[in-house]
């Protein structure tokens, strides 16, 4: 039996925002920043390898990502693995520029 990978997808979208760099990157790497706007809770632990994590509350969904790029007030990425019932884990990137 031989196992094979799922197919790469991905997805693109390009939002211009009318306010100042430094702004929008305090809404995504502060918690407080961020919770104005998403997530009803969030912790961030700044830097190449360190997380984002964002709850819905007690007893709903919560997630937490790796940041695989921290270029302050430039660009950022985060990555996760999906888990889908017994399949391989799905890795999911978001990346914001």
């Amino acid at each position: 039996m031989t196992k094979t990978s799922p197919s790469t997808r991905s997805l693109e979208a390009s939002i211009d925002l009318p306010a100042l760099p430094e702004r929008v990157w305090r809404c995504l790497v502060e918690a407080e920043h961020l919770t104005n706007w998403f997530p009803l809770h969030a912790r961030i632990e700044p830097g190449v390898d360190g997380s984002v994590w964002m709850s819905w509350g007690e007893d709903n969904w919560s997630e937490s990502t790796k940041i695989t790029i921290w270029e302050p007030e430039s660009r950022l990425a985060t990555r996760f693995d999906m888990s889908l019932g017994g399949s391989e884990p799905l890795p999911i990137t978001h990346e914001y520029t």
